[in-house]
């Protein structure tokens, strides 16, 4: 008879000489690597943050913080394993949360954002309820991408540029055009403030489009000559005006629009230019303020040449007088100063402070310019603004001063804006529909099957959709109309394809 302890176990099964291991532990076997690179990389690095940080963290918030980078962190994984030929929208939308609301809550400050508590620092279960807050909301927005509802709504037959020179040339045309046109710092409002958005997507999206067509054949070996000097004179003037004009953003769309390209094209993040992104944002945010006070109220004159050297001169200042400083107040106040443009954390604890106790739910009024938002300025002069819910954020919850709302513009995020809308079902049901409508963008703009002009708007407006400091209705209604103006003016050069997602597009 048989020992016992080999009747029960079982440890191996024989296959004639060899000793197979159970199905079961094989299967762990395989997908112990998988789980130890999913989530150990998040792990190490919330500890560190956690030994480093000087703020007081909880064991929950810390929890919260650990998941919500694993959920981007696990994402991009999946997707680099598959080798797919779109982008990892889920992963970057969902990393962005992290770095507004799960980084802060170990370097950023916890000071009070209300203009009647300056000062003060926030309470810790406010802090708490924000980062759930975050937590809960990226979830269910991969619910709602993974609910595969938006999908379902992407076009069959879609508009895409053929190989034809004639219609390359009216490309490279539009972009020659859109850069000269913002290199003379022509005002938006030039045709009236019904066209100023108009103004505004010619001169910041339209040029992007061929851009982006451009680099993505640049990337491929296909470029011209001609072709790579065009390129290179874009790049210069895209930085001379974005650092002349005082708008860090300009620049900073252009780098993620060119890295998403490449992660197109290769496959694979490029690490460089995400450190040279942090490093000029970190850079020159401390000198924005300097700039702005002097070129934009202050109404200094100016050539675009002083104004750089002018903004490069007071980051440089500012930054040599913080690591000089033997203490390291400085350098802890510009750092703060810095990392608070990428952080809602406290803006969001604010509104939980503050909702429903002090101001009561909205139920949707924030909402509704998404009713008007495709209707033209210029057809309705007094149609609402999208700045509206900002300028109701701002005032209610002591962001600004109603006098001073001319001078800034803060918007409470997708988040936040939710809650003040609907409460938790608000956060719940806001990030669901905007998992499905990122579905649908995935979909038809960043999927393999796109198409080349779609996939280039894609990539241009990626930006905007990683900006998640906006309110939901100038965040999908700008949206919509970016699209439809950069379609209507390149109609004479689109040719519409019909689509099969397994396959390349075929011609109508």
């Amino acid at each position: 008879m048989k020992p016992l302890a080999l009747m029960t176990t079982k440890p191996y099964v024989h296959e004639g000489h060899r000793l197979r291991r159970p199905a079961s532990a094989m299967a762990l076997r395989r997908r112990f690597p998988l789980l130890a690179r999913i989530f150990l990389p998040p792990l190490l690095g919330t500890i560190f943050l956690w030994l480093t940080s000087p703020n007081d963290v909880s064991p929950l918030q810390w929890f919260a913080a650990f998941i919500l980078l694993c959920a981007p962190w696990g994402s991009y994984c999946q997707w680099s394993a598959l080798k797919r030929g779109d982008l990892p929208l889920f992963a970057m939308i969902g990393f962005i949360f992290w770095l507004y609301y799960g980084f802060p809550l170990f370097w950023g400050d916890r000071f009070a954002v209300t203009s009647w508590a300056s000062g003060e620092t926030i309470s810790d279960a406010a802090i708490t309820g924000a980062i759930i807050m975050a937590l809960v909301g990226v979830l269910s927005l991969w619910l709602g991408i993974k609910s595969g509802l938006g999908r379902r709504w992407s076009p069959k037959i879609i508009p895409d540029i053929p190989q034809n020179q004639s219609r390359w040339s009216y490309l490279r045309f539009i972009m020659i055009i859109g850069s000269l046109v913002g290199f003379l710092e022509v005002p938006m409002n030039i045709f009236g403030e019904g066209l100023s958005q108009v103004v505004f997507i010619f001169l910041a999206i339209v040029p992007l489009v061929p851009f982006a067509i451009l680099f993505r054949h640049y990337l491929q070996g296909k470029a011209s000559r001609s072709d790579k000097i065009l390129l290179a004179l874009f790049l210069l003037i895209r930085f001379v005006v974005s650092m002349s004009s005082g708008w860090l953003g300009t620049l900073v769309y252009l780098m993620i629009t060119c890295a998403a390209i490449y992660i197109v094209e290769k496959r694979r993040i490029p690490r460089l230019a995400v450190v040279a992104l942090v490093i000029y944002i970190l850079f020159f945010q401390i000198g924005k303020f300097s700039v702005r006070e002097k070129y934009w109220y202050g109404q200094n004159e100016g050539s675009k040449i002083e104004r750089i050297a002018f903004w490069m001169s007071e980051s440089m200042n500012k930054w040599s007088e913080a690591l000089s400083d033997q203490g390291g107040e400085t350098l802890r106040g510009i750092s703060y100063q810095s990392l608070s443009r990428v952080s809602l954390l406290t803006q969001t604890a604010n509104v939980l402070e503050l909702t429903p106790s002090t101001v009561p739910y909205q139920y949707g009024r924030l909402y509704s310019y998404m009713v008007v938002a495709l209707v033209p300025r210029f057809i309705w002069p007094d149609k609402p603004s999208a700045n509206e819910a900002n300028m109701f954020y701002q005032v209610s919850y002591g962001i600004t001063a109603e006098e001073d709302l001319e001078r800034s513009s803060y918007g409470a995020g997708l988040l936040a804006e939710g809650y003040i809308n609907f409460g938790w079902f608000g956060v719940v049901g806001v990030m669901f529909i905007l998992g499905i409508i990122l579905d649908f963008f995935q979909t038809t703009f960043l999927s393999a099957s796109s198409g080349l002009l779609l996939k280039s708007i894609g990539v241009v407006l990626l930006p905007y959709l990683l900006s998640i400091e906006f309110q939901f209705a100038s965040y999908m209604g700008a949206t919509i109309q970016r699209v439809l103006f950069v379609l209507l003016l390149l109609l004479p050069i689109v040719r519409f394809v019909r689509v099969n997602r397994k396959t390349a597009p075929q011609a109508l």
